[in-house]
């Protein structure tokens, strides 16, 4: 600190002594008493100065006092080296009078000491000579005895004396037959050093085990044994005629504990190789991982600090397991390859492959490096069978539980699993399917580096829509199936409950597919492409479109099998206009829902009532589109539509609770158009067909011409005009599947429509005079009489000449002389039948097959879908009525 710095620092530190001592006589004088005591205060400042001032004094004499005192010392020291190097000097001239005399005396007790050294070394030898033979035994003896310390000194002593002899006699110089027979003579040590090398595997091969019973203290005794002998393995290393040198007893050991660890594998192995049952390879690596945890624990806790730290057992321990494990492994994927195993073989390997990684690399010290049990290459090779085998084996599981399920569906009074909670039906194959297809995504995320995750998605995705095509139509064989029994035999077998339980798994199945789509993108997310997302996101929908919605047809078509052949003959009748019809229906619907369609997952109930509405109204429109003549006037077929109409969407919206009602109420409210259609005045005709034409685009123009020919007022020429006003050609022109209605669905289940045109016309005009005719015949009129009158009645048809090229006067009456045999029963039929129909055009039901107690059921009443109505089909069974003039050559 320079001066002007130190100036600043007395003159800052007056300042604040000074600021100090104002601020404290500003305290003490503070009010009238303390004015009063200012003498007191002076004294008492006086008194504390001169104590302060005391104090300064001392201190600064008891420094001067020390500074003399070093002072003092200094010369003191000074003046004892002084005299120091001048007693040197007077030692340096002693030493050099006596040098020459006393280095010549000493040489000669040097070379009395090197004489008298040689002779005690020969001395010990010859005595050594003497009880050599002795000694080998008693090195021998304590071997034997696990006495290993004190059998190594002798082997020591016996050693060097031999190795001393050999460099005194100069071995190598004398004769043949005298290097003989001194090598004979300390051939005993060989013996010895077997005996040591013996012990040395024992101890080493057994170390773990000692180390587990409790006994280290002979295997810490040989290890220090073999440190010895490898500091005299280093001593001798220059002489090269000594024999058993070196002995490498480290190499030895450690040797012998590679050898024991590999027997340990190979024990193991061969138990399991030899018996290569289902799961032997799981068995196995569970063998070796518990094996190899133990061992490198027991190293870790004890083993290692019995051996030296040079040694670096741990480290070694950890690289043999590696090694063993690694053979090992290699040996299963070759095995697995070879018997063509599961790809489920290759996972276990992988996966069991990194624990044991993680474990070995739990004791290896970083020093040592990172050495994986598989190399890249070897993962490479796995992941190449792996997928190999992968595509086959997928394949060949999904068949085989989707046809485990299908056996036990077939079995009678086989009931599918029931869930304890709720009692809903379901079967296992959704979940062993998931399970496989999450095993191998899995194993894919973890071979990231090896694998294209991509490519593997898209090949489990395919399998996905395998699955589900093959589980549908596995559905559809058991249906057709069971609708081809005897009632009797549908009895034993529970359609329902198994595609009830068919329901829930599609509904389980989606889940599942969720489930995995957010492990994918949680994965994933990223490096997914446009392509593979979307089609592993179309796996959301793909089982309510396929399982879910086959099921739900199946149950469907059971539902409206008996009201098909029992309520809607109704349809468009007095009994269906006064809810005895509808009633039934609705009835049904209410029952299986109370019975069976609770045990469905409200996913999957929703689907199947929302497509009982659908085919509930396609079946309704079907028996409307194939009815050939009106039983009830215009205006009570539109008000039964209304009413039908109002009822239905009450009934399927409030109280069947479906909730997508909405999208299927549009088709629903077809049928107040289609009865405004058929019954309204003609003023309103245009309007109404423009409506129907332009809120549904997928109408045909067959069906146009069905409903326009239910009015019974309006020629041929009229009905087309009208239709082909309003844009509908008999050239259909598809609309997309989005905007199809339920027109479209009708059209799938009666094909194109044969024209009803003229047979309508003929019976609405004829109607009357032919019946006025059939009234006036009795049983007693000729045959002559009754064709003139049915002659005379068609004549006065105002479409007479209309019909003329299709059938003469006279073929027209013998058709109908024909009819009067069935005529006065078809009447009592809803007057569907007309007199024109030919009883010889029924074909009727086809006979049963000579010699079978059984025939073949009815078919379902999906049967007739997507195919053409049968001409000639008997009234009684599908409600359509048959005219001579249905014939394809007369469609509009």
């Amino acid at each position: 600190m320079s001066i002007s710095e130190s100036e600043v620092v007395l003159e800052r530190s007056e300042v604040d002594a000074m600021e100090e001592a104002v601020n404290e006589v500003g305290g003490l004088l503070k009010g009238q008493k303390s004015l009063d005591m200012i003498e007191q205060h002076k004294y008492r400042m006086n008194r504390k100065k001169q104590m302060v001032e005391m104090s300064l004094k001392n201190a600064v004499e008891t420094q001067l006092n020390g500074v003399r005192s070093g002072l003092l010392i200094l010369q003191t020291v000074l003046q004892d080296a002084d005299d120091i190097c001048q007693n040197m000097r007077l030692v340096n001239q002693i030493y050099a009078k006596l040098a020459g005399a006393l280095s010549e005396n000493i040489s000669e007790i040097v070379d009395t000491r090197v004489v008298h050294k040689e002779h005690s070394l020969l001395n010990n030898y010859l005595q050594n000579i003497y009880s050599f033979k002795d000694d080998v035994v008693s090195a021998c003896t304590l071997l034997d005895n696990e006495d290993l310390l004190r059998a190594h000194e002798i082997f020591m002593k016996l050693e060097d004396c031999r190795n001393g002899i050999y460099k005194e006699l100069s071995l190598e110089t004398l004769n043949p037959h005298h290097q003989e027979k001194v090598k004979d003579f300390f051939s005993g040590l060989k013996e010895v050093n077997v005996l040591f090398e013996k012990k040395i595997k024992y101890y080493t091969d057994t170390a773990l085990n000692g180390i587990k019973t409790g006994k280290t203290t002979k295997l810490v005794s040989i290890l220090r044994i073999i440190e010895r002998e490898e500091k005299r393995d280093e001593i001798y290393s220059n002489v090269s005629s000594i024999e058993d040198r070196p002995k490498k007893w480290k190499e030895k050991a450690l040797e012998s504990i590679e050898s024991s660890i590999s027997n340990t594998f190979e024990g193991i192995w061969e138990g399991y190789k030899e018996n290569e049952k289902e799961g032997w390879v799981l068995k196995f690596v569970q063998k070796i991982k518990a094996n190899t945890e133990s061992s490198l624990n027991v190293v870790y806790i004890h083993l290692q600090y019995c051996f030296p730290p040079s040694w670096n057992i741990l480290d070694f321990y950890c690289h043999q397991y590696r090694n063993n494990i690694h053979t090992r492994f290699i040996e299963i994927i070759n095995k697995i390859k070879e018997k063509n195993g599961d790809a489920n073989s290759y996972i276990i390997v992988f996966d069991w492959s990194t624990k044991l990684n993680k474990i070995i690399h739990r004791y290896k010290s970083k020093e040592s490096g990172r050495d994986d049990i598989l190399s890249p290459d070897n993962i490479n090779s796995l992941v190449k069978y792996y997928n190999d085998q992968l595509t086959v084996e997928l394949t060949t599981q999904t068949e085989k539980i989707l046809e485990q399920e299908c056996r036990d569906r077939y079995e009678i009074s086989k009931y599918p699993e029931q869930d304890v909670n709720d009692e809903k039906y379901y079967t296992s194959t959704p979940v062993i399917f998931y399970q496989m297809i999450h095993q191998n995504m899995d194993f894919a995320f973890k071979l990231d580096n090896f694998m294209d995750i991509l490519s593997v998605i898209d090949q489990l995705a395919s399998k996905i829509t395998i699955f589900a095509e093959i589980y549908t139509k596995h559905l559809l064989e058991f249906k057709e199936k069971y609708f081809s029994l005897e009632q009797e035999d549908r009895d034993e077998i529970p359609f329902v409950e198994w595609m009830i339980a068919a329901c829930n798994n599609a509904v389980q199945s989606s889940k599942l597919s969720e489930e995995l789509i957010e492990k994918v993108v949680s994965n994933q997310g990223k490096n997914i492409a446009s392509a593979n997302w979307s089609n592993l996101k179309n796996k959301r929908e793909l089982f309510t479109s396929t399982i879910l919605e086959g099921a739900c047809n199946h149950i469907t078509e059971l539902v409206l099998s008996d009201l098909k052949t029992s309520v809607f003959n109704m349809l468009l009748t007095p009994a269906w206009k006064n809810n005895k019809g509808w009633l039934t229906c609705k009835l049904t619907i209410e029952d299986w829902d109370r019975s069976y369609f609770h045990l469905i997952d409200p996913l999957g109930r929703q689907r199947l009532l929302k497509v009982i509405a659908q085919r509930f109204l396609t079946e309704y429109l079907v028996v409307l589109f194939n009815t050939k003549s009106l039983s009830i006037s215009p205006e009570e077929f539109r008000l039964q539509l209304s009413d039908d109409h109002r009822e239905m969407v009450r009934f399927f919206g409030n109280d069947l609770k479906l909730e997508s009602f909405e999208a299927v109420k549009c088709n629903y409210d077809a049928l107040p158009i289609i009865g405004d259609l058929v019954g309204e005045d003609d003023a309103l005709l245009e309007m109404n067909m423009a409506k129907i034409a332009g809120t549904y685009k997928d109408v045909r123009y067959d069906q146009c011409v069905a409903l326009l020919a239910l009015r019974g007022d309006i020629n041929h020429k009229d009905i087309k005009d009208i239709i082909l006003r309003h844009n509908v050609t008999e050239e259909y022109a598809d609309v997309p599947r989005s905007q199809e209605t339920i027109f479209s669905k009708v059209h799938d289940v009666t094909g194109p429509l044969s024209s009803r045109f003229f047979q309508t016309v003929v019976t609405s005009k004829t109607r009357s005079a032919v019946n006025t005719s059939i009234t006036n015949v009795t049983n007693t009129t000729p045959l002559s009489k009754i064709k003139e009158n049915m002659s005379n009645a068609i004549s006065n048809s105002p479409v007479y000449h209309a019909i003329n090229n299709a059938f003469d006067k006279e073929q027209l009456t013998e058709r109908a002389v024909r009819a009067l045999d069935f005529s006065s029963s078809d009447n009592v039929q809803h007057e569907r039948t007309n007199p024109f129909d030919d009883p010889r055009d029924s074909k009727g039901p086809a006979p049963k097959p000579p010699g079978k107690k059984k025939g073949p059921a009815p078919p379902p009443p999906s049967a007739a879908k997507h195919s053409t109505p049968a001409r000639g089909t008997n009234p009684s069974e599908t409600n359509k009525s048959t005219n001579p003039f249905d014939d394809e050559d007369d469609f509009l």
